[in-house]
């Protein structure tokens, strides 16, 4: 049976998307930490797109129309005391 061997930082930073000549401070054990806490810069990236697409208008439907008699909580209007 083969011994499970580590990664490099430089295999964990191309693994997580980040480009080579970005550079992570510390010494190895921090930088390990940064990459392995870090967003990936590509998942990131697909997050943002998906948030910042242009959005389509949904689609008019009775379940979810507007109710007729909303909780009075819902109410702008309500007084409370």
């Amino acid at each position: 049976m083969k011994a499970a061997v580590n990664i490099t930082i430089q295999e964990a930073q191309i693994l997580q998307s980040y480009p080579s000549t970005f550079t992570f401070a510390g010494n190895k054990g921090k930088q390990g930490l940064q990459i392995g806490n870090a967003v990936p810069p590509l998942l990131a990236e697909a997050i943002l797109d998906a948030l910042w697409a242009p959005a389509t208008p949904p689609i008019p439907c009775e379940q979810h129309a507007p109710h007729a008699n909303p909780h009075p909580l819902a109410d702008p209007n309500r007084i409370t005391q």
